[in-house]
């Protein structure tokens, strides 16, 4: 794997689950520098129509799961989720069925925060 400044990546998985990594490291060849894998997990949420609703989202998830970040819009019908450990799917379902509201889609994908300049 190479990035756009022209070095090498070497990309280290640990450890599977369902056939996934559970931690994945990445290491910049001439840079030396480790940055562990993040995952962003976009769940399709009816049933929000306020604010208010966002928030109740919000806190339902980081009261049952460790993240990074979390924001909902309740306009677009959505919650994204930065964590650094792969959310299972049947606990997200859960912990937004207690709320009261209803899940569409789950899609999770690897994160990679973007520095300063978008590197």
């Amino acid at each position: 794997m190479t990035n756009l400044l022209g070095g090498s990546i070497i990309v280290i998985e640990l450890g599977t689950t369902n056939s996934k990594p559970d931690r994945r490291y990445y290491f910049h060849v001439g840079r030396f520098e480790w940055r562990k894998a993040m995952y962003k997990t976009t769940l399709k949420i009816n049933g929000m129509m306020c604010s208010m609703c966002e928030a109740h989202i919000n806190d339902a998830i980081r009261k049952n799961f460790e993240v990074k970040k979390v924001s909902s819009s309740h306009k677009k019908g959505i919650t994204e989720i930065i964590s650094q450990q792969q959310i299972p799917r049947d606990q997200l379902m859960q912990v937004i069925a207690q709320t009261g509201y209803e899940l569409g889609d789950i899609n999770t994908e690897t994160y990679h925060k973007k520095g300063l300049f978008g590197r």
